[in-house]
C-alpha cells in the first residue's frame, strides 16, 4: 500500500555522489524501464525527481507528509507521464526495484 509516509532514502546521483535524504513523495513518473519518484526533498528544500534505480535503500518513516502538488511545469522531465501516488495502481510493483523497508 502506497501512502504519504515520508521516505528515508539512500540515493546515488548521476555523478555517483551518495546522499541520505528525507523525501515527501508526491507521484511516480516514467515509462518502460525508467521510473522516477517525484517528491519534496527536505535536504534541498525543493521538488526533485529520484530515479528508482539509483535508490540504494528506502524506508518509510512514521511521519505523514503534508499534501503537496507539483505541477507538470515544475518538473525537469515534463515529457514523461505522471501518476499521482493516490491513484497509481500496482505502485508497490514499481517500488519493488528498491530495497524498501516498511518498518518506521
Amino acid at each position: 500500500m502506497v501512502s504519504r509516509s515520508v521516505l528515508d532514502i539512500q540515493y546515488v546521483d548521476r555523478n555517483g555522489a551518495a546522499s541520505q535524504r528525507l523525501v515527501e513523495p508526491v507521484a511516480l513518473l516514467g515509462g518502460g524501464r525508467l521510473w522516477y519518484l517525484v517528491g519534496w526533498c527536505r535536504l534541498r528544500g525543493d521538488e526533485r525527481e529520484f530515479r528508482l534505480d539509483r535508490m540504494r535503500h528506502a524506508a518509510t518513516t512514521a511521519e505523514i507528509a503534508p499534501s503537496r502538488s507539483i505541477g507538470p511545469d515544475r518538473l525537469r522531465l515534463p515529457h514523461l507521464p505522471v501518476a499521482p501516488l493516490d491513484f497509481l495502481r500496482n505502485a508497490d510493483r514499481m517500488l519493488s526495484a528498491v530495497p524498501l523497508t516498511m518498518d518506521a
